[in-house]
Order: C-alpha cells, then structure tokens, then sequence
C-alpha cells in the first residue's frame, strides 16, 4: 500500500512541470493583455484616438497662449479632428509648431487658415477651421495660421481707459478732500 500512494505521488509530479508551465503562460498573457489595455488607455484619455484614420497637418504660430494637445479642431462648430502635439522650435526664432490630426475624410482646400480662438469663458483654446480655395492639400502639409482677439483681450482693451479715468478721478478727488479739510475745521470752531 505504501509504494502505490508513492506512485500516485510520482505521477502527479510528473504532471506539475506541465501544469507550472501552462500557468507562467497565463500570467504572461494577462500582463501583456494589463500592458494593452493600458497603453490604449492612456491615449483613449490624452485624446488620441488609436483606431482612427487621420491626416496630419502643420501650423506655426508666435505664441499660442495656452493651447495644448487634444484640444479641439472644429469647422462650423463640429469636431474634426484635435491637437495632436505643440512644440516649440528654438532654431526657428521660438516658433511654436502645431500637429493637427484631422478626419481623413474632410478635404482640406489648398488656402485653408487655421484660426487660434477662445474656445470658453474658463480661457481654453480651439482651432477654428476656415476652408478656402481649391483642390486639396495633402496630408504631411503646412497651413496658414492667424489668432482672433478672444473675450479676455477684448475686455483688457475696453478696461484701460477707464482705469486711467478712474485714476485721474481718484487724483481729482483727493485735491478736493484737501480743500474741504480746511472748511470742516472751521464748521467745527462755529458749532462750538
């Protein structure tokens, strides 16, 4: 009896390094599926869309003012495509290079201008599209880029001149008060 529960026990040994081995492959390929399913992840939420066909396109602006990648690309208002990357070129005088990635199905004509704008009260940014001309560009191709004042701008303009009437106010008013220093000192000597 001893020696047949020893040969259940060597059979079963026999079978383990099998065993081991099938479940080193499970854990390889639950770590490779973890591994996909976060690189995928973290582009599905910087706003790279991993499975989709798009162009790429080029604009260079002088200062973006805050636009950064997956920001929005729109053409009357609807969503074409977003802000792939924004880098800036030390050997082009500090220009700022923006990727575009846009659905491969919109024709980009060939006088297309791509405008920077406010895209909320909160100062994010969107690109504007504003097709022009003829044909199509192909993809890998540079656009015309131009800035629209935003609501921000537009109030700093309309907020400097009143802050400078309001100070020379304030300088008129305090020549006033001096004067009026002088009378309530005199009231004061009548009333007693």
């Amino acid at each position: 009896p001893l020696r047949r529960h020893s040969k259940s026990i060597k059979t079963k040994s026999k079978n383990n390094p099998i065993m081991f081995q099938s479940n080193e492959l499970k854990v390889g390929f639950l770590a490779l599926l973890a591994f996909l399913i976060l690189y995928f992840g973290f582009n599905f939420l910087k706003g790279n869309d991993v499975f989709s066909t798009s162009n790429i396109y080029y604009v260079t602006y002088d200062n973006v003012d805050g636009l950064t990648s997956s920001n929005q690309v729109l053409l009357n208002g609807t969503e074409v495509g977003k802000v792939k990357k924004v880098e800036l070129l030390p050997e082009n005088g500090n220009k700022i290079k923006v990727t575009l990635r846009i659905n491969k199905d919109l024709i980009i004509p060939d006088k297309t201008v791509v405008v920077l704008s406010d895209g909320a009260l909160l100062g994010g940014k969107i690109m504007r599209l504003e097709l022009i001309g003829k044909g199509s560009l192909p993809t890998g191709s540079v656009i015309l880029g131009t800035t629209e004042k935003g609501l921000s701008a537009l109030l700093k303009e309309r907020a400097l001149p009143v802050l400078s009437n309001a100070d020379s106010l304030l300088v008129s008013f305090r020549k006033i008060s001096t004067k009026f220093e002088s009378t309530g000192i005199y009231l004061n000597d009548l009333i007693k």
